[in-house]
């Protein structure tokens, strides 16, 4: 498949995820599609995902889209609406009041604060009556609040894409978010066009996952949640158990962290999706997800839980400016294949896997993994030990350009990047029409290429560098004959590179590519952009500042994209700029 058609199918998946149905959207620009990291892309203030408005910092503008003016990007409706205030500290349900949007303003960071003293509701469940089904109605939190109480069964709709309903929050911006036990939705009712921001859930119930949405539906956003430590599932969505599947849904600026399994019988996800069309997830953290240190909560990392994973029944999804760390096993897992896009991973057992193996769709997946960061592989202490970059399953057609994939940490099962051919059930996946191009693998062994069922694979203008290792490219003589290789080069520090290079130009027909020893201009891990920011040079200290981001505390230094641009400039690479 040629490179334009793989672009072409990265602009098919932006513009349905704009789901353009009303003047406040728009489409996308074909650059902006077809790479949403070019920094020549516009920048319009508005989401090309969920249509709403932007602040200039990133987050969804609040302010505008509800006291938006006749000139205001996105034009909606918010007079009607009804604003409830609930507060586990102050609220009293017996003299809880319905106010409207002129007694609401917003503070500096663009957060919801109430336009003087207000009398709140005490409970979720009394706060949640006073909601009306189809209308753009607001329910907020007070910051510093805990209720040890959930909402069980979600199923109200706001009135429109641009006028969605908003779960969300109040208060000073220092206090910590409103916490509350799960977010659950009704698993019968489809509802449509929602916002949940700014709120905490602690679930500890070894039984559900702490938030769950589990029905049809358009239009649903989560940003700036935050899903911390305990068992199961951090964030499941999925369509209904009748075959409806919930559309456009976008997950953003939010954190998963450290949900494991307290038995060895369930599986336990960061983020899960199943049943869905159109899925972005955005600038998340998922951290630690999958497994637990400590025996007394529950158990250990295994192959079977990761910090996402996307179902086959996710089609045109995204995966962009993320970071991934620490997984129990597979970092990013676009099961049905998708745009994974200008994502870190650090200390993930598998980075990304490309799609799933799966016999009920023998003919592949479509995917683009472009300007993604991998750094420091392991194992996690799983029982099957990997240390595998990208890994590719069961693929139609795949781009893989302009990655690095570096410093894997000693020992067994080390592959930079994974080309699997599977039969499962009698049935062989093949993978088809790949191209590799532009990529850096540094300190990472083996590209691999084996066996039959690799069919048309393009390995152009990379560099490969193994300082330790005499393992660059594995390729037998079945999948010779569809390799076509160019430009790159290659260099080993343990074998003779040159004669490894003339063996591989005779298997494979290379005349172009050079053996070159091809050095970072300096530290490119974690540690030492830490160390270049001016902050603690530690891992820990890492991942500790990763899982404090929240809108009003957000750092942008401890973002993906900051990362991914020191790490490609130690490797001469252009910088790259976040596009929304």
């Amino acid at each position: 498949m040629k490179i334009y058609k793989l672009m072409a199918i990265a602009f098919v998946l932006m513009a349905l995820l704009c789901n353009c149905s009303n003047d406040s959207d728009r489409a996308v620009s074909p650059a902006q599609a077809a790479d949403p990291t070019d920094p020549a892309a516009p920048d319009p203030g508005v989401h090309s995902f969920t249509g709403l408005p932007l602040t200039e910092d990133g987050w969804t503008d609040f302010a505008a889209l509800i006291q938006g003016d006749a000139a205001a990007a996105v034009q909606a409706s918010y007079d009607d609406a009804r604003v409830v205030f609930v507060s586990s500290s102050e609220g009293d349900d017996s003299t809880g009041q319905i106010y409207s949007t002129l007694n609401i303003t917003f503070d500096e960071n663009g957060m919801f604060q109430p336009q003087g003293p207000v009398n709140a509701f005490a409970t979720l469940a009394e706060a949640y009556e006073q909601l009306r089904d189809g209308y753009p109605d607001i329910l907020l939190l007070k910051r510093g609040d805990v209720w040890d109480e959930s909402f069980d069964s979600w199923d109200k709709s706001g009135r429109a894409k641009a006028e969605r309903m908003i779960l969300g929050a109040y208060g000073l911006s220092h206090l910590d978010m409103p916490e509350i036990m799960m977010f659950r939705s009704s698993e019968t009712v489809s509802f449509s066009h929602n916002i949940v921001t700014s709120i905490k859930i602690a679930s500890l119930s070894p039984w559900v996952n702490a938030f769950s949405r589990r029905v049809g539906g358009e239009n649903f956003l989560v940003e700036d949640c935050l899903v911390t430590k305990g068992a199961n599932t951090g964030i499941i969505i999925t369509g209904g158990s009748s075959g409806d599947i919930v559309k456009n849904v976008v997950v953003r600026r939010s954190v998963v962290a450290e949900r494991y399994p307290t038995d060895n019988t369930g599986h336990t996800q960061g983020l899960f999706a199943a049943g869905a069309d159109g899925f972005l997830v955005e600038e998340c953290i998922f951290d630690h997800n999958g497994w637990t240190d400590n025996p007394e909560e529950g158990n250990p990392a295994t192959i079977h839980n990761h910090n996402t994973y996307f179902d086959i029944s996710v089609s045109n999804a995204v995966m962009r400016y993320n970071i991934s760390a620490r997984a129990s096993s597979k970092g990013y897992q676009p099961g049905g294949g998708g745009l994974i896009v200008a994502n870190l991973s650090l200390m993930d057992p598998i980075g990304i896997e490309s799609s799933r193996v799966e016999p009920s769709a023998p003919d592949g997946f479509d995917s683009i993994i472009k300007n993604n960061v991998l750094l420091e592989g392991w194992d996690s202490k799983t029982s099957s030990v990997t240390r595998w970059g990208i890994r590719f399953n069961n693929v139609s057609s795949s781009l893989v350009e302009g990655n690095i994939i570096g410093s894997v940490t000693s020992g067994g099962g080390v592959q930079a990047m994974y080309f699997d051919v599977v039969t499962k059930n009698e049935v062989r996946l093949d993978l088809r029409n790949i191209t590799l191009q532009d990529n850096i693998v540094h300190n990472w062994p083996i590209v691999r290429l084996e066996g039959e069922g690799i069919e048309n694979a393009k390995i152009m203008d990379n560099r490969i560098h193994n300082e330790n290792s005499e393992y660059l490219i594995l390729w037998d003589a079945t999948v010779a004959p569809e390799i076509t290789s160019s430009g790159n080069s290659f260099y080993s520090g343990v074998i003779d590179t040159d004669e490894w290079l003339t063996n591989y130009q005779a298997g494979v027909g290379d005349t172009t590519s050079v053996v070159s020893q091809t050095n970072p201009t300096g530290g490119y891990l974690v540690t030492d952009y830490l160390a270049s920011i001016g902050e603690t040079a530690t891992l820990d200290a890492f991942f500790a500042r990763i899982q404090q981001q929240r809108r009003g505390h957000w750092d942008e230094r401890y973002t993906a994209v900051p990362v991914i641009n020191f790490v490609r400039e130690k490797f001469g690479k252009e910088q790259i700029a976040k596009i929304y």
